[in-house]
């Protein structure tokens, strides 16, 4: 008996052994395979074959398709998890791209970003479309009644009143123009870039009524905007004998459309007495309801 019980404690010991040995094979085997995985999903996200090198733009006209190209090569080459790759065409981060992108220029509206191939993304701008010209300041006179040239700060927006661009000479031509002084307080020449200008609701109507008053036949200069919802469209001569202009105030205790409507109504009404041109006038108040309170022009013989 003793014999068999010294025999079942010599197997019980090496039955101990084999267990803790397959249990060690075990362990080093799960570690070889992660340690595989990784190296082996290492070495792919990392492969030349799928790695983007191009990339190519389209959709843009005032930002350079290099100074994207180069921004998005660029956060590529920055794009890790950990000790993986995501310059590659199956990890690449599609969403932080186009964000980045969105902010590299208040031109950009926004951009899209898809694959093609295996190392090639496209690039899709969207740039803002001006709708209007805003200058900080106020109008600058070459006369004492008639607009001069823009000589102060003068931006592009769109139809969002954000302000995205210097103003040049090379913009589209019949851009509506307005002074706002309340911009002055930036000092910097590029400080306005990415700030709203306007409310946009008070820029539509504002649009509305200067496309209204064009379309009446009145060569308007510019809108001159005042913080406490008081306004002056600045008219262009149309008279030989001299070169003054005629200023129309408005404000926003009556709608735009009432007032412009008992402008032209005022004008045809005046027709008749030879005075139906804004011309014929050094200003049109337009405040007081109905009635149109004015001042003639003194006409030089």
């Amino acid at each position: 008996m003793r014999q068999k019980s010294r025999l079942n404690r010599r197997q019980s010991k090496k039955f101990v052994e084999r267990r803790q040995f397959r249990l060690y094979a075990m362990i080093f085997f799960v570690i070889l395979t992660i340690a595989g995985s990784i190296y082996g999903f290492f070495s792919l996200t990392h492969s030349r074959t799928i790695t983007i090198d191009n990339v190519e733009v389209k959709g843009n006209a005032a930002v350079p398709s290099e100074m994207i190209r180069l921004a998005v090569l660029e956060a590529l080459s920055s794009a890790h998890v950990g000790i993986f790759s995501k310059a590659n065409i199956f990890l690449y981060p599609k969403n932080q791209l186009e964000k980045a992108l969105s902010n590299l220029s208040p031109e950009i509206m926004f951009a899209s970003v898809k694959s093609i191939g295996l190392r090639t993304l496209e690039v899709e701008i969207s740039e803002r479309s001006p709708v209007a010209r805003v200058c900080a300041g106020l109008p600058n006179f070459d006369n004492e009644r008639s607009v001069g040239d823009i000589e102060t700060r003068c931006y592009l927006i769109d139809d969002s009143a954000f302000v995205y661009a210097v103003a040049s000479s090379s913009d589209p031509v019949g851009l509506s123009t307005y002074y706002i002084p309340a911009l002055a307080e930036s000092t910097s020449t590029d400080s306005l870039l990415g700030l709203t200008a306007i409310d946009p609701s008070r820029l539509s109507a504002l649009q509305d009524f200067y496309a209204g008053a064009i379309g009446n036949g009145l060569i308007v200069q510019a809108i001159l905007v005042l913080e406490n919802g008081e306004y002056e469209m600045y008219v262009g001569e149309t008279r030989e004998e001299t070169n003054e202009g005629t200023v129309i105030y408005f404000n926003e205790n009556q709608s735009f459309v009432r007032q412009l409507s008992n402008l032209i109504s005022f004008l045809n009404g005046m027709k008749v007495k030879g005075l139906g041109q804004p011309s014929d006038y050094e200003y049109l108040n337009l405040r007081f309801g109905t009635n149109v309170f004015y001042k003639r022009a003194e006409t030089t013989i």
